[in-house]
């Protein structure tokens, strides 16, 4: 029974329910309740049925009333039903039946304007007040005009003061109780609002962590994923240089293609994060017109080739040779449109059409159309194609490459230029992209024939040769990652410049008060002082000689506003990693002493040796005798070791080769010298045990971040790992996590340490 009953509450006067809904059923009930005691009070009255029968009438359309808001939830009907059952039919028949104004009827007749103002909306709450008033008028009126129709009851003025005393009453507790349950379920409603603020937000609170924690772990994946990718870039770039088959040349290339390809999905990645925290920001710059579209033909060439696609550029001759705008930007937009042609289409041709519109004297249209034969886009999808995620027209699961971020953040890009992306398609036929950006005319020189800029760039590629030689200059290599050194020095090795290497910031100050260098290559993330720090108290030293060094920051760190964030700190030049080999020729050749640069066709080898300088060993610091020494002892190691092999490092279970090899360019040789450096050169074991035992958990955190990235490219990936989550436990204050496997990856650490040095001298492998 109490089961029921509370099913019939909720039904009737369950929060679920509108508050006007609520109302009506709590007036409708009251008014049941109401006409059950004005039954049995007639009853003891007079047993005329005559009195009785409106009553009655008033309760059934109370039921029904009832019925028709909670099955049919139709209130309107249900409000219909019982103002014009009661309101306007049965109250003036008891108006005249029950005494005129002389009974309680009146008290009633003025409930039911409350009633209807309270349970109505809108128009129909003036239309049916105004119907009430003139019914209310209408029998004061006919009871003037024509008592003889008012029926008074038994008893005369005695029983009349009766009724209007329990009519008075009732409508008291009717008109009240509606109030207050107004009123409490307008409380309700204010708790139920402001339980849904603090949950709203508490939800944005928690978005906001969240969205810092994924800005926080972007930046770290984009530092550990372009470390390895630097690696892998640099020591490719090294075989395209300095290799001479073709085969090799083919490999190499494909190399550097997948790893662009690679770098560009964590752009997208990266900046997609930025455009949704609106961090994008355009920079700016002069810029070939040729380079930029061989940049982007480079992207996707070998790709299409390998498709057997027809790709062609076709551009107007007089297109200005060099303009001024977002280079970087516009180049991601024509990559990520010839991406997806090259993508999406199986058997055809891929044409790219460059053109121009002039705008003004100095400004022009720049238009690029891509065609492509592909599987086309269907006309429902093409309203939908640029937003994230979105992959339309492929014909089939085996098409769904790529993330579907591409044409988003195109079509942003395009937007924030003032320019505009569109497409057309047919399906099954292909489709045309066509991008539209204003930029500025810097020269007018006519770019010509486009076919011609591409032959001649890529017959450049094949022969290499430094941009300048600066034989007298030297440059300072900070970075705690030995690798990182190595391809530093292979990279610059035909300009001639003198590298010396320095494994941490407070090794770096200490040279610079006894040294003087001409420029200074600075890695961020360091163990004990990070390169920010080692940099400003470089800057007092030098400040203090009255000279001031130009100091670049080689970082993985490629997050929009990082470049902006280091060159407020005072730095000269800002690269990321992996490192571009042509820019950081640009970069040294403008920032190192003027007289210290020398620019020549550097196409003869013997001009490049003629210009190294005399051997002379005063002119050099024992810093650096110590250094070059040290590497040609090792690698006289190596090159003697008849057993070095592969094979004789997979004997270790720890090591995974294939990651290593991939990470040393597949030369055992630079793995071997990479694995020595780790055993030989990194006492970090000792430093981390001690920072453990100091409780000194920044660097702690630092030098476990180092453990990881190190162990990483040696190939011992458990052991990263495990560094790694040392690392954000310890960044975190997660201290209990530290305690608890801060001993056994120690004990992990130098069984690594142990095997591989094992291993390093069996193959008399030493430095």
């Amino acid at each position: 029974m109490k089961e029921r009953l509370n099913i019939l509450y909720n039904a009737l006067f369950g929060n679920h329910l509108p508050i006007r809904q609520r109302l009506l059923h709590v007036i409708t009930f009251e008014t049941i309740l109401a006409g059950l005691g004005g039954v049995i009070m007639t009853l003891f009255v007079t047993p005329d049925v005559l009195f009785i029968v409106p009553i009655l009438f008033m309760i059934a359309l109370g039921i029904l009333t009832l019925w028709l808001s909670v099955r049919t939830d139709n209130v309107d009907a249900a409000v219909t039903v019982l103002i014009v059952g009661v309101c306007y039919i049965s109250f003036p028949i008891l108006f005249f039946l029950l005494g005129g104004k002389h009974s309680g009827m009146p008290m009633w007749m003025l409930i039911t304007l409350v009633f209807i103002a309270a349970v109505t909306e809108g128009i129909y709450t003036y239309v049916l007040s105004i119907i009430q008033v003139l019914i209310i008028g209408g029998c004061f009126f006919m009871e003037y005009k024509f008592p003889m129709l008012v029926y008074h009851i038994v008893g005369g003025e005695t029983g009349e003061t009766i009724d209007l005393f329990i009519a008075t009453i009732l409508v008291g507790v009717v008109f009240g109780t509606a109030i207050k349950y107004q009123e409490s379920s307008l409380k309700n409603q204010g708790n139920a609002l402001r339980e849904n603020e603090n949950v709203m937000r508490k939800a944005k609170n928690d978005a906001e962590r969240a969205n810092e924690a994924k800005s926080t772990f972007l930046a770290s994946m984009s530092h550990e994923i372009r470390t390895p990718i630097n690696t892998i870039l640099g020591m490719n770039e090294m075989i395209l240089r300095e290799s001479h088959e073709d085969k090799t040349l083919k490999y190499a290339d494909n190399i550097d293609s997948a790893g662009r390809q690679l770098l560009s999905l964590i752009n997208d990645i990266l900046d997609l994060s930025k455009i949704e925290r609106g961090e994008i920001a355009l920079n700016e710059v002069e810029y070939q017109t040729a380079t930029l579209l061989n940049d982007c033909v480079n992207a996707i060439d070998i790709k299409a080739k390998e498709k057997k696609l027809r790709f062609e550029v076709h551009n107007a001759a007089q297109l200005p040779a060099k303009l001024y705008g977002d280079e970087v930007r516009i180049r991601q937009i024509i990559t990520n449109i010839l991406t997806n042609a090259v993508k999406f289409t199986t058997v055809g041709s891929i044409d790219m059409y460059v053109d121009y519109v002039p705008l003004n004297d100095d400004r022009i249209m720049l238009k690029v159309t891509v065609k492509d034969t592909g599987c086309g886009i269907k006309s429902e999808d093409i309203p939908n194609i640029f937003t994230s995620f979105n992959k339309k027209g492929q014909l089939g699961d085996k098409y769904s490459q790529g993330t579907g971020l591409g044409l988003a953040i195109s079509k942003f890009y395009a937007d924030l230029m003032n320019g505009n992306i569109s497409v057309a398609s047919e399906y099954g036929i292909g489709s045309t992209f066509s991008i539209a950006i204003p930029q500025k005319v810097i020269d007018n020189i006519a770019l010509g024939n486009m076919e011609n800029e591409l032959s001649a760039a890529k017959k450049q590629k094949k022969n290499y040769h430094a941009s300048f030689t600066a034989p007298d200059a030297r440059i300072l290599s900070v970075d705690d990652v030995e690798i990182n050194h190595d391809v530093l020095r292979m990279l610059l090795k035909d300009t001639l410049v003198k590298l010396d290497c320095v494994y941490g910031g407070k090794e770096a100050i200490a040279l610079c008060k006894d040294k003087d260098y001409d420029l200074i290559i600075m890695d961020h993330m360091m163990p004990e002082m990070d390169g920010v720090e080692a940099f400003k108290k470089i800057r007092s030293i030098e400040q203090s000689k009255g000279r001031n060094i130009p100091v670049i920051i080689l970082t993985a760190n490629a997050l929009t506003g990082a470049e902006e964030m280091y060159m407020n700190e005072g730095f000269a030049g800002y690269l990321s990693k992996p490192v571009n080999s042509a820019r950081l020729e640009e970069m040294l050749a403008r920032l190192l002493p003027a007289n210290l640069v020398h620019f020549g066709d550097g196409n003869n080898k013997s001009d490049v040796e003629a210009s190294k300088p005399k051997e002379d060993k005063n002119d050099q610091d024992n810093f650096r005798d110590e250094i070059i020494k040290e590497n040609e002892v090792l690698q006289e190691s190596i090159n003697n070791s008849e057993k070095l092999s592969r094979e004789a490092f997979e004997t270790l279970p720890f090591l995974d080769m294939d990651y290593a090899m991939d990470c040393c360019a597949d030369s055992i040789s630079l793995y071997a010298q990479a694995a020595s450096g780790y055993c030989n050169r990194d006492n970090r074991l000792e430093l981390i045990k001690k920072l453990y035992m100091m409780k000194a958990w920044d660097d702690y955190a630092i030098n476990v971040h180092a453990l990881k990235s190190s162990s990483l490219l040696i190939g011992a990936i458990t052991l990263s790992d495990h560094a790694k989550s040392l690392e954000i436990a310890a960044k975190e204050g997660n201290l209990e996590y530290v305690m608890k496997h801060h001993d056994e990856v120690m004990e992990e650490y130098e069984r690594v340490l142990d095997g591989i040095g094992k291993v390093l001298t069996d193959l008399n492998i030493h430095e």
